[in-house]
């Protein structure tokens, strides 16, 4: 379902063009969005493309935030519900886990972190187009998941930091 709802957006924004509101048309089509300002940080200045140090830095801080909600929040009553309603859903009701608020969470949680992840990459590539997501990149992210697993970030950590670090013999 997540698959087809991508493709269909996707489809929209091409199309979209056509459609008037007004005069003006809904979306530009298959010109996309061009044009976006690199971000500006006070000290630092705008961003540039041309060198890759920040970029790299800004993601690898956003990374950092990420697990640390993420983690936080899996911990948390709020994540021991959606593992709960993971495992079985009737069971998680009947003890009183409220099912739309939870999953409204849910949702709402990895739009955010869809949108900041956006605008990083919009404010990246300075375009966004529909052609960057394409099914075969929404295949490749699904893909990504299956093969990662469930909770491999806390399993791939825990399992460096459970190793010891030299044998003696």
């Amino acid at each position: 379902m997540t698959l087809a709802f991508g493709e269909i957006i996707r489809v929209f924004a091409i199309n979209g063009g056509e459609i008037k509101i007004a005069g003006m048309p809904l979306t530009a089509g298959v010109l996309g969005i061009s044009g976006i300002d690199a971000p500006y940080f006070p000290g630092a200045g705008t961003l540039n493309q041309l060198h890759l140090r920040p970029w790299y830095w800004i993601a690898f801080a956003l990374v950092l935030i990420t697990l640390f909600v993420n983690l936080r929040v899996r911990d948390s009553r709020l994540g021991r519900a959606w593992v709960a309603l993971r495992e079985d859903e009737v069971a998680a009701v009947s003890m009183g886990i409220p099912l739309v608020k939870t999953k409204l969470l849910a949702y709402s949680l990895g739009a955010a972190f869809g949108g900041i992840a956006g605008a990083f990459l919009g404010s990246y590539t300075t375009l966004v187009d529909a052609d960057q997501f394409q099914f075969g990149f929404s295949v490749f992210v699904l893909a990504m998941v299956i093969v990662g697993g469930l909770g491999s970030i806390w399993v791939s950590c825990s399992a460096r930091c459970c190793l010891p670090t030299s044998t003696t013999s």
